[in-house]
């Protein structure tokens, strides 16, 4: 571990989930260092009989036969000098993606190259820049988690996201790591960040569906290995909380701890269960909604979580018999993916990064060219059609209204020479180019 003598803080670092890093022992007159949870010691990598302790673990575990790892808060293991002060605007600089993590992380990556499998590494810190390094042909792993569109939801309470930042940031990875330089890790939800729908989408009733569709079509088709989060194929939603009582996260617990130092009154308790309702982990940790039954068929013991009230009708099996579900949209979608490679290999291109509200970009590969375009916002929307994409024909392969009849009376073909689209709110829409032309896209666009 990493332990500093004395009783006073080596330095005034600040714990990712607040509070100081440092926690003293007294009866030792130590303190050992911690970037998360006083529970969670930080392991010393400097120490080389500990990496090789950690790597003969490693190979224990891959000798039995599992397929991979997914590495946790990997770009924190490198530590700077005690006496470096945080950047302005980062406190988590001093330990985060550190120069010189590469010496540690090209021992643990040789490992990984005896066996084969899958790793993914969590990587805080790391900039799509950077991305190649880690996870190019010679890199670290093979895929790692950037932050950089989570990242937008911010930790406090806020009511829309910023679409074009969201595009943008989604854009620079693809381009980032296209053409062999790299593999992305594509997701919308984990055990660290809200529900998506209620975050990027909108939670209510009468738009949950659409947004919930409009953005697995979003992200499922982009360059990548998708990676789905339990209940994200249902569209489950962010929890209500309604006693400070029902949150078990320690960030939760180490904010409202702070909130209540500034002002501790039941207005305030209200305005905190707001908050921890808006952007708390626990959002995403609630059981999942299996059924109607007891704990949503979750569990017939108490679950460490309350359930989500809106269990009873949003479940997998309400879903299962449902043919326009959000559950059996996903579907629809991994489906397209895998019957098209033009999906899986081809590469990325973007189109109107600056509309406030649609995302539109292409898959191709070769002369085969998918198009994909998905209103992110619960307004209709209408855009103008780039040249590259009116000079051709286009069939819908997938749209998340028409498969309720919602787009019965509206014109979705997309015909040659068509100069723009209407969308409906949470409108998305995926279409394959009628014919092939002479020269590839590639080519087309240079």
């Amino acid at each position: 571990y990493i332990w500093a003598d004395g009783t006073q803080k080596p330095n005034e670092w600040e714990s990712i989930f607040g509070g100081s890093i440092w926690q003293e022992v007294p009866s030792l007159k130590k303190q050992y260092l911690h970037v998360f949870a006083k529970e969670q010691p930080d392991l010393n990598w400097e120490n080389n009989k500990m990496r090789q302790d950690l790597y003969k673990m490693i190979r224990w575990w891959l000798d039995l036969g599992i397929d991979g790892f997914r590495i946790d808060a990997i770009s924190h293991i490198k530590k700077s000098s005690w006496d470096t002060k945080p950047q302005a605007d980062w406190a988590f600089s001093p330990f985060t993606n550190v120069a010189g993590i590469g010496v540690y992380l090209k021992e643990l990556g040789q490992i990984f190259k005896e066996y084969d499998i899958v790793t993914v590494g969590e990587a805080s810190g790391v900039t799509a820049e950077q991305a190649p390094e880690w996870v190019g042909e010679d890199g670290y792993f093979n895929m790692i988690f950037e932050f950089e569109h989570i990242s937008l939801w911010k930790r406090e309470k806020q009511d829309t996201i910023d679409v074009i930042a969201l595009k943008k940031a989604l854009s620079h990875w693809q381009k980032q790591l296209d053409y062999g330089k790299g593999w992305n890790a594509l997701y919308m939800e984990n055990h660290d960040v809200p529900r998506s729908v209620s975050v990027f989408g909108n939670d209510q009733p009468v738009y949950r569906q659409k947004a919930a569709t409009a953005l697995a079509t979003m992200y499922l088709l982009l360059q990548g290995t998708p990676f789905i989060y339990q209940g994200q194929e249902l569209g489950m939603t962010n929890m209500t909380f309604t006693d400070l009582a029902q949150l078990d996260d320690v960030t939760a617990k180490q904010q409202i701890e702070e909130l209540r130092k500034l002002e501790d009154s039941s207005e305030r308790n209200l305005e905190i269960l707001e908050l921890m309702s808006s952007i708390s982990r626990d959002n995403s940790r609630t059981p999942m909604q299996w059924s109607t039954e007891e704990n949503a068929g979750f569990s017939t013991a108490e679950p460490w979580l309350v359930v989500n009230p809106n269990y009873e009708e949003l479940n997998v099996a309400a879903q299962l018999k449902q043919p326009n579900s959000i559950l059996s949209y996903y579907k629809q979608l991994i489906q397209l993916r895998k019957n098209r490679a033009v999906l899986v290999t081809g590469h990325y291109h973007d189109y109107l990064l600056d509309d406030p509200k649609v995302y539109v970009y292409e898959r191709f590969l070769g002369t085969e060219r998918i198009l994909v375009v998905v209103n992110l916002t619960k307004d209709t929307a209408q855009i103008d059609l780039p040249t590259a994409i009116s000079g051709q024909s286009w069939t819908l392969v997938i749209d998340n209204h028409s498969v309720e009849g919602a787009s019965s009376e509206r014109e979705l073909q997309l015909t040659q020479h068509q100069k723009t689209m209407a969308l409906a709110p949470y409108e998305a829409r995926v279409y394959h180019m009628n014919q092939r032309v002479k020269e590839t896209f590639n080519e087309k666009i240079k």
